[in-house]
């Protein structure tokens, strides 16, 4: 890290812009709220991120930094994006809940507040900005909000806040040397609390920066020595002070302590260039340099040999490796379980564009394809063994894939196991043995311990009217007994503390929305009402509908996630619970369109995962409405196709992957998606014709001799740009094939069959 003086460049123009302006009267009309709408609606955002999507910024950005991460000094060449220092909502750790999620809304867009980061460098915990004594700064005043509307620039009036951050700043912090250490082999130690947490929270050791370190390290050392033995040499401007070599913020901090060391002062100078000459004067000057870089080796050493005592300690101390149990997995892969023989489900990265969104998946498929049966299986690696137990009519030998009832004619296998990655070292076995010989059928786990709360949800997902009593296996076992009822969620809203139910209603908000939104939720001893929108009377006057009038497809999805949010708030279920904006969990829903109108249909995920945006959701559907909420590489089709597997069977289930991005498809274009094998959205009659057509020219009908066949291929190619009857002949011919062929091909078949369609038409058309 280095110090960079920000106002040594003007502040992008774009600040100026309507875009920007726009975010900071939102900003205003959003602190200007009734007290209870404020406490009951989650920060403000700026419309989608906009500032991280301009060029203009991430250029500005680029050269007041030199073109090098903040943080790690590495260069950004490989990858770039914009990082907010202080987060925009809910910054933990949190001391005050009713005010939490306001931390720190007016500097969502504020130009003090971002900096260019690396990909490797991006925060496993966005949210964490600690403070000392954990006092945070006042929240901004009436006319400090409308200063900055006005602005122009995009400055924070107030700034630095009245706040003392635990996380070294770059452009805030000019005495860098107080917090951090660089020893001679590249690794950067914490002097204070401060270097420790940001190296931890930036992970500033990875391996790769070490040897860069290194390298500039020795790079310097060379270019000293050359210095000090050259009796006519000037102190070089590259040693001293260069934003072009690699890691030169860590270089200067090792330097100036070996500058100390040399010269014998307990409190070296910060002008590196009169101390290199005041050593130079020495006639010893050399060995004095010697004898500091080696103390500074020996205490390395001695790092090392702390590290071997108290591992753990020390490597949290020095190193900032980031602690794992915040992780979500990044693979699972699923052997031998049931009917499925080898299936790999992988979880993207975070959006760089919104990094405190967890990744989730929807998985995709017709009945009988495996997709509740990998549900099941990532739930039983991920809970807790004694949860395990508790499960009624868990059967290990059942769980173990037989061949016979895949048409195979081999043994029984032994064994099934679901193997849990997090990243690229650790991870997580559950092996299920079936019993045999004298041994006993049953679990083992191997591997890292999860910590991350899991919950899993069944298809049928209605509640109780009253509310169940806690035990262990409870926000599970809806997966594995299919009459299991969920708890009365309203029971559950009237026993929660004001800070709580307030912070419960913020994130409701984002499913009710859905619905038409509301104004506040409030509540007496028995029952929870919408105040507001929903039915608002044309006079003004606010109407208050109970919760429990609601259509019954929102109440299934109301009672999940306040089960959820339950669990997650537990402190025996979830131990570090700050806030349900930054809550960490796994959920798993099976059929996740269950019981929903169109229009929820195509809202659930995104409104799911609004609510609880640090949550991983899996689901599985049937509905192609349900893509609507995911992402690039969010989406795994399951296929059974009649083709041999690795083992042999007959019939075996695979994934597609890499599939479109869906974000700006309409409606029918997700009916008719391929992965859903429905090929249109006409009505019955027209697809019966199809159907009759694709018989005829299976069964090798030819189009010349059967009218109904050439009259359903020239209407399909009549819109093309066709006039030569050689070429049109060529275009029935290629359409012909496509519709013999489309029925038989698995889903990865399919692909290649479109794209050789579609060059084989292509061929046609130049000819035109």
């Amino acid at each position: 890290m280095r110090f960079v003086e920000r106002d040594r460049v003007a502040p992008p123009k774009w600040f100026d812009s309507e875009d920007a302006h726009h975010n900071r009267r939102m900003l205003l009309d959003y602190f200007g709220m009734d007290e209870k709408s404020l406490s009951q609606t989650r920060s403000f955002e700026p419309v989608e991120f906009s500032y991280a999507t301009t060029d203009e910024v991430m250029e500005v950005l680029y050269s007041l930094f030199t073109g090098r991460c903040a943080f790690c000094e590495s260069e950004l060449s490989k990858g770039m994006s914009v990082h907010r220092f202080r987060p925009p909502s809910s910054a933990t750790p949190v001391s005050d809940t009713s005010k939490a999620h306001l931390y720190y809304a007016w500097l969502a867009e504020a130009w003090q507040n971002l900096y260019p980061i690396c990909d490797d460098c991006r925060p496993e915990n966005p949210f964490y900005f600690p403070v000392t004594s954990n006092r945070r700064a006042p929240l901004p005043r009436r006319d400090e909000l409308g200063d900055f509307s006005q602005r122009y620039d995009g400055r924070w009036p107030s700034f630095p806040l009245d706040e003392n951050p635990v996380l070294v700043d770059p452009c805030y912090d000019r005495k860098l040397w107080r917090h951090f250490r660089l020893f001679p082999q590249g690794l950067l130690d914490g002097r204070d609390r401060r270097g420790r947490e940001t190296i931890e929270h930036f992970d500033l050791n990875r391996s790769d920066l070490q040897a860069a370190r290194e390298a500039t390290f020795q790079w310097g050392i060379e270019r000293a020595k050359e210095y000090l033995m050259n009796a006519n040499a000037t102190a070089p401007t590259a040693l001293l002070d260069s934003g072009r070599v690699p890691h030169f913020g860590s270089w200067r901090i090792a330097l100036r302590e070996l500058l100390g060391n040399a010269l014998g002062r307990a409190r070296p100078s910060d002008n590196l260039e009169r101390e290199m000459n005041r050593l130079k004067d020495l006639p010893d000057a050399m060995d004095r340099f010697d004898d500091a870089i080696a103390q500074l080796a020996a205490a390395e050493k001695q790092w090392y040999v702390d590290d071997a005592i108290n591992p753990e300690e020390q490597t949290r101390a020095g190193m900032g490796v980031r602690d794992r149990t915040y992780g979500l997995p990044s693979k699972v892969e699923i052997r031998n379980y049931k009917s499925l023989e080898k299936i790999e489900v992988s979880l993207p990265d975070p959006p760089k564009n919104k990094p405190r969104t967890a990744p989730s998946l929807l998985i995709l498929g017709e009945n009988a394809a495996g997709k509740s049966t990998i549900l099941e299986a990532i739930a039983l690696a991920l809970m807790e063994p004694g949860t395990r137990r508790a499960l009624r009519g868990l059967d290990p030998n059942k769980m173990v894939l037989d061949p016979k009832y895949l048409g195979g004619d081999a043994d029984p296998l032994d064994l099934a196991q679901v193997l849990v990655s997090y990243g690229d070292t650790d991870d997580k076995t559950l092996t299920i043995r079936r019993a045999q010989d004298n041994a006993l059928a049953g679990f083992q786990d191997d591997g890292i311990k999860n910590a991350l709360p899991v919950f899993a949800y069944g298809a049928f997902r209605q509640y109780l009217t009253s509310e169940r009593r806690h035990v262990r296996h409870r926000h599970v076992r809806s997966l594995f007994e299919p009459d299991e009822l969920l708890s009365n969620p309203e029971k559950w809203l009237v026993r929660l503390n004001n800070d709580d139910f307030e912070m419960v209603a913020r994130a409701l908000r984002d499913v009710f929305s859905i619905e038409g939104g509301f104004d506040v939720l409030e509540r007496n001893d028995s029952e929870v009402y919408i105040v507001g929108a929903i039915g608002a009377q044309p006079d003004g006057r606010k109407t208050r509908t109970p919760l429990s009038l609601v259509s019954s497809g929102f109440r299934s999805v109301l009672a999940m996630l306040c089960d959820v949010m339950h669990g997650l708030m537990n402190k025996k279920i979830n131990p570090s619970f700050q806030t349900l904006d930054t809550a960490r969990g796994l959920v798993l829903i099976d059929e996740v369109e269950a019981h929903l109108h169109p229009r929820w249909k195509v809202s659930i995920m995104s409104g799911l995962r609004s609510a609880l945006p640090g949550v991983c959701f899996i689901a599985t559907s049937h509905d192609p409405l349900c893509l609507r909420g995911m992402g690039k590489d969010e989406v795994l089709v399951l296929e059974r196709i009649k083709e041999e597997s690795e083992q042999g069977l007959p019939v075996h289930t695979q994934t597609l992957v890499n599939l479109p991005d869906n974000k700006d498809w309409t409606i029918q274009q997700l009916l008719t998606a391929d992965f859903f094998q429905l090929q249109s959205t006409e009505g019955s009659e027209a697809r019966k014709q199809q159907a009759k057509v694709e018989d005829k020219l299976a069964r090798g009908v030819r189009p010349e001799d059967d009218e109904a066949v050439r009259a359903y291929l020239s209407e399909m190619s009549a819109a093309l740009p066709i006039g030569d009857t050689e070429v049109h002949r060529l275009v029935q011919e290629a359409i012909a094939e496509f519709l013999e062929r489309r029925a038989k091909v698995t889903q990865n078949k399919l692909r290649e069959l479109r794209a050789e369609t579609k060059q084989r038409i292509l061929a046609a058309l130049e000819g035109v």
